[in-house]
């Protein structure tokens, strides 16, 4: 029972509630054993980062509960996109991060198209019945030296940055 207990108070600590998601805080302690993973085998691990464009927007016109029910939409989305060797973390708000071991570029770039492809498909089943359209600002980086694995997630985090300002204009929510 309290095997348990402790199971389940480990869950808690780790996991987003509302979304299923690792944590910021469980990243920190993963980052940890991949530097020391990457050391070992010398592979590469790749960073994606993930904005959810539009929440605010989603929250002041269809409201929280709509706007959580997406976060949720996009954590699964996310997920279902993933390799089972990929960790999916609920960043932030509406931010979430793919850590992809021993993913080059190539492989990084090929989950991206595939969640796109899959946010289209999504737009096209669901936009009207939740009143707005998924999309995301993506940035990705590929760390080759562990040294520099937290350099790589700033770049991913950067650049997501970047493509969010070039698509600052773009309208979610279905009027």
């Amino acid at each position: 029972h309290l095997k348990n207990r402790e199971d389940k108070l480990h869950e808690l600590a780790i996991k987003d509630n509302l979304t299923g998601r690792y944590n910021r805080h469980f990243f920190y302690e993963v980052i940890e054993r991949e530097i020391a993973r990457i050391e070992r085998s010398n592979e590469v691990v790749s960073f994606i980062m993930i904005d959810l464009d539009g929440l605010k927007q989603i929250n002041d016109n269809l409201g929280h509960l709509t706007g959580d029910k997406i976060l949720v939409e996009c954590a699964e989305l996310i997920n279902k996109t993933a390799r089972k060797s990929d960790i999916v973390f609920r960043f932030g708000g509406d931010e979430f991060l793919v850590l992809l071991a021993n993913a080059d570029c190539e492989k990084t770039t090929v989950m991206i198209k595939r969640l796109l492809e899959k946010t289209q498909k999504w737009n096209m089943e669901n936009a009207e019945e939740y009143g707005c359209r998924l999309s995301f600002s993506i940035g990705c980086s590929t760390c080759k030296n562990c040294h520099e694995i937290l350099k790589t997630l700033n770049e991913a985090d950067k650049r997501m940055y970047q493509n969010k300002k070039y698509r600052k204009n773009k309208i979610n929510v279905l009027l």
